[in-house]
């Protein structure tokens, strides 16, 4: 009878890296905005900080109350990805088997936050006074323009 021999295949191979899951002790959550969306993600600590290498990420869309489902992998330029805030390990619990994250109820609550529009609003916003379209120039030039005549 021969006997068979069989090689390992590296898990560090680009294609193998994508299939698997990263671990929770291999990569740290954060809220991150890509392409102008808010985002729970999984960071591979393997990738080394730097602008010029790509940031390899698990993607977490909000499913119910403070509980996220694994949506997919993407490998994203430094440019395409901004890092808004870390979440600490002790306030987050992955299972990774059916891919579920749950956060602390504190961290959805500065999610709302981040999610709220009027925090994005523009400079000189009056206090208190929420416009309907204040992303549209002429509502913020007329509450610019009504601010400095107090």
């Amino acid at each position: 009878m021969a006997s068979v021999h069989v090689l390992p295949v590296p898990i560090e191979s680009t294609f193998e890296k994508r299939l698997l899951p990263v671990a929770q002790s291999e990569g740290h959550f954060a809220f991150a905005r890509i392409q102008g969306e808010l985002h729970l993600v999984q960071v591979s600590d393997a990738t080394p900080a730097s602008a010029l290498t790509t940031v390899d990420v698990k993607l977490f869309r909000h499913e119910f109350i403070t509980i996220f489902r694994f949506a997919g992998c993407r490998t994203l330029h430094p440019a395409d990805i901004n890092i808004i805030e870390p979440i600490e390990t002790n306030l987050t619990r992955y299972e990774e088997d059916n891919g579920t994250v749950f956060l602390a109820r504190d961290v959805m609550d500065r999610m709302r936050k981040l999610t709220d529009p009027r925090r994005n609003l523009g400079m000189g916003m009056i206090p208190g006074r929420v416009w309907k379209d204040a992303r549209q120039p002429q509502y913020r030039l007329k509450t610019v323009h009504r601010h400095h005549q107090r």
